[in-house]
């Protein structure tokens, strides 16, 4: 074999070494067969959950003031739920809170909406995905907290 001949088979062996390796790493080439539908079993079990920043703004507060909170949900897996959090408002510590009332529902897609009330306190809504075949949730605050936060399964 010639070294011209030899460069070339070299050439040609790592573009079909690198072909094979993007393939197989490719999500459509797993083995994983077809995607399930998400539902509120989905996610059923208990999560902790932070949130390293965020900011309540008007008109939930006078003025904007920075927020951050960490906590546990424990979804039923039949669209109820139960959130306790500790949260910071602009230095201010509050909790640990539980919710006294706290839904959720799960799109077929693993997006979702959820519900959870505090006493004294407006309704918290988040809309979140589920993300990491089920172990990580992302969620955004969907009501006057320009915040998101993430949860994972314990």
């Amino acid at each position: 074999m010639t070294r011209r001949n030899h460069n070339a088979y070299r050439t040609v062996l790592t573009l079909l070494a690198t072909l094979f390796v993007f393939l197989a790493l490719t999500p459509a080439s797993r083995a994983d067969g077809a995607k399930q539908a998400f539902s509120a079993r989905s996610i059923e079990g208990r999560w902790g959950f932070s949130g390293e920043f965020g900011m309540i703004v008007p008109p939930a507060a006078a003025q904007p003031a920075p927020t951050a909170a960490i906590g546990i949900v424990v979804f039923d897996g039949k669209g109820g739920c139960t959130v306790t959090s500790i949260t910071n408002v602009n230095g201010t510590i509050a909790g640990p809170l539980t919710s006294h009332t706290c839904t959720y529902s799960v799109n077929a897609d693993g997006t979702g909406t959820s519900v959870a009330e505090f006493a004294g306190q407006p309704p918290a809504t988040v809309a979140f995905v589920i993300v990491d075949r089920n172990r990580e949730i992302r969620f955004i605050n969907t009501n006057a907290i320009v915040a998101g936060f993430t949860a994972k399964r314990q």
